[in-house]
């Protein structure tokens, strides 16, 4: 029996609404913490062979996520606008420890605020960043040039229109992109995204959703 991992079953919702037929897809999960709590891609990976190509920024938590997939293609970068070095803080929870997934390279102040109120602490690493066009791209032309990405699921607390603009020229366009909102604005989204050409499809929990015209 498929077992859903996804954060309110977000990944049951994905294969429901786009991904019922589909067999053998290539998905990217950016912000992909451990690989398997609160996963939007691992079901995939487990019951329909996709290929997952999962990103998570922080060091502690990719140890944690090379372990537990590694059937997976796994990096150690954060995704945004540009090549550079950005100093990402991880949050660390009094009782969840550093297993707690809201670290960022651009925390909100009314994000910052709640996790102080909950008194998380920070700690800093200096983080590579690669643009989506110049590692993904890469990554296709050399593994999988006859291929398209299916799916890209964007969840980095407050930096997702920094990725998105790093997706501008890229080949490798996903046919669905699932980004969570609240911390830039539904709207922003709407308007970073259609450039790219996605129409918005729909809003689920958190998330809201778009297709590749």
């Amino acid at each position: 029996m498929s077992k859903f991992y996804g954060q309110l079953e977000q990944d049951k919702f994905l294969y429901e609404r786009y991904f019922s037929e589909t067999k053998n897809g290539i998905s990217i999960e950016c912000g992909a913490f451990d690989g398997v709590m609160e996963s939007a891609t691992f079901f995939f990976e487990e019951s329909l062979n996709w290929v997952s190509i999962n990103i998570e920024a922080a060091p502690p938590i990719y140890d944690m996520l090379i372990k537990n997939r590694p059937k997976a293609i796994n990096f150690n970068f954060g995704l945004g606008n540009k090549e550079t070095k950005e100093i990402f803080k991880h949050a660390i929870h009094p009782s969840h420890g550093v297993k707690f997934g809201n670290g960022s390279f651009n925390h909100k102040l009314e994000h910052q605020d709640i996790l102080k109120s909950q008194s998380c602490t920070f700690q800093e690493y200096e983080v590579d960043i690669k643009t989506y066009e110049s590692l993904i791209d890469r990554l296709m032309d050399e593994k999988f040039p006859n291929r398209v990405i299916d799916l890209f699921v964007l969840d980095v607390e407050g930096f997702e229109i920094e990725v998105i603009e790093g997706m501008k020229n890229s080949k490798y366009l996903p046919k669905i992109m699932c980004v969570e909102f609240p911390h830039v604005g539904l709207e922003n989204l709407k308007t970073v995204l259609a450039e790219l050409g996605y129409d918005f499809d729909i809003i689920n929990e958190s998330n809201a959703y778009f297709i590749k015209k």
